[in-house]
């Protein structure tokens, strides 16, 4: 029996997901020894396929051909903002003995739309608290700038607009604060042609504000984390997330945040929520052209208005200190109960419930 793992490692969000769950599911002990990590980019996925016997499992965390006809167990991973799924992508999630979501608001929205709930398990995703921790943050250089971070792809629903206007409202051109935005959306620059940063000079621009700085290029974890630390505070108001790793990571590197308490991040929002600076936001019909063009009719997510964004930066930089310590437990409850370790250890267990997992152990002493 062998667990095979169909994915693909990179810098993204689903990338990195997938890399780090692998390497956790392959430290497993017994298990672990199991577990077949499959490149969907770079190997003859034939060659695999070929190799799968009816007593394996194979978990897909991208769309495969199904021409290619897996044997075994078939487990799908689903992951979406949006709380109104086209009927494609629910036949796709359905064709398989399992599904696996990260959080339970969206098992939810897969049982609203017909899916048997025992078909549905939650598996979260996870941080690295070896590397997200709050351990370097009490030895950063001081001055007297107080700095927001916000970090994802440039599109609407990330809320970089909602959050342009508000640090206006909140600080204007206040040299004592800034605002640090890191928003590459590779797809759209590389494959669409479009340049997001450019996007952004061009609001900060028209906005007259003079206090924001745009980070580019590729970063990994190491740097992420020392941005985190070094950085005064998160301000993320996005309108809706699969997961939201980027704010998972912050929190556990003990960084006071803002953001919404709505979609896939309150699977682990839901255990710090006198932690964190929530926003008040209101339910809109999504807007995003990207979105429609591909899924349709999507539903509704959170925005929050300028003003509770402007509200919100104002409480965290004149009461700092106490959302500080707010933000130190948030962490330790984040790295102890939503590891990538955690996350394996859900999914064994999802595995075995389902009797998906065969192995009979037979040690002589």
């Amino acid at each position: 029996m062998k667990i095979y793992l169909w994915g693909q490692r990179n810098f993204f969000g689903g990338g990195v997901h997938f890399a780090s769950f692998t390497d956790a599911m392959k430290r497993l002990n017994i298990f672990g020894s199991q577990v077949q990590e499959v490149d969907i980019q770079g190997q003859n996925l034939q060659t695999v396929v070929e190799q799968t016997t009816v007593q394996d499992t194979n978990v897909l965390f991208f769309p495969l051909n199904e021409n290619l006809s897996l044997k075994g167990f078939i487990i799908k991973w689903g992951i979406f903002e949006i709380d109104i799924l086209p009927t494609f992508y629910i036949d796709y999630l359905t064709r398989s003995d399992l599904i696996w979501v990260p959080s339970q608001w969206a098992r939810q929205v897969l049982i609203n739309h017909g899916i048997d709930e025992r078909k549905v398990d939650v598996v979260p995703e996870g941080v690295d608290a070896s590397v997200f921790h709050p351990f370097t943050r009490d030895i950063k250089l001081k001055d007297d700038i107080f700095r927001f971070y916000m970090l994802g792809k440039k599109e609407n629903r990330k809320g970089f607009s909602e959050l342009l206007e508000g640090f206006k409202l909140a600080f204007d051109n206040d040299p004592s604060v800034l605002l640090c935005l890191k928003a590459d959306n590779f797809l759209s620059d590389q494959v669409k042609k479009t340049d997001k940063n450019a996007e952004v000079r061009q609001e900060v621009q028209a906005l007259g504000l003079t206090n924001v700085k745009q980070i580019t290029g590729q970063l990994h974890s190491q740097k992420l984390s020392l941005i985190y630390s070094y950085c005064d505070a998160l301000a993320f108001p996005t309108r809706a997330e699969g997961w939201g790793l980027p704010l998972c990571e912050a929190i556990a590197c003990g960084m006071p945040s803002i953001t919404n308490f709505y979609s896939g991040q309150t699977e682990y929002l839901r255990l710090v929520k006198d932690k964190i600076r929530f926003l008040d936001y209101r339910l809109k019909n999504i807007d995003c052209p990207d979105f429609i063009s591909a899924w349709g009719e999507c539903g509704s997510w959170a925005v929050a208005s300028p003003e509770k964004i402007a509200e919100a930066m104002v409480d965290i930089r004149d009461n700092y200190g106490i959302w500080c310590e707010k933000a130190l437990e948030a962490s330790d409850i984040i790295r102890s109960q939503f590891s990538w370790e955690r996350a394996a250890d859900k999914a064994i267990s999802s595995l075995k419930e389902k009797g998906m997992i065969t192995m009979k152990i037979n040690l002589q002493i």
